[in-house]
């Protein structure tokens, strides 16, 4: 789930992103993403989804070495940089502009459940990790 005021965005195990209304409490749009269950999502004020919404085709595939298992994901304006968290414990991010990787680090022994950064802050990066750390 991720959330932009007003709305929150749910990914689903039959591949629809349910977008809700959170003053009004209802569902405002059904979109079929894929065939897959939707395990993460990374929004931003304009609501940016990166797929192509009108035909369901896919617009890129972000691809690390090896299979990340990736778990989360962070989209961040300023830089142009998509990080992901993997089921490995791996972080690793991506230049939305070239479409290609810019760097990867082993920084948990566990999965990586959650990133967060402050708003076009292009300097700082927390990461959360099923231990707590």
């Amino acid at each position: 789930m991720r959330y932009v005021d007003p709305e929150a965005v749910v990914g689903c195990g039959d591949g629809t992103a349910r977008v809700f209304d959170m003053y009004s409490r209802n569902c405002s749009h059904i979109i079929k993403m894929h065939n897959g269950p939707i395990t993460c999502m990374a929004l931003t004020d304009d609501q940016l989804i990166v797929s192509d919404l009108s035909s369901d085709q896919c617009v890129g595939s972000l691809k690390s070495a090896g299979n990340p298992g990736i778990k989360c994901l962070s989209y961040n304006p300023g830089s142009y940089s998509v990080f992901a968290g993997s089921t490995s414990g791996h972080l690793y991010c991506w230049d939305l502009r070239t479409m290609s990787p810019l760097w990867e680090r082993k920084i948990s022994p566990n999965v990586i459940y959650s990133i967060q950064h402050l708003r076009n802050d292009t300097s700082s990066l927390v990461v959360g990790g099923i231990d707590g750390v």
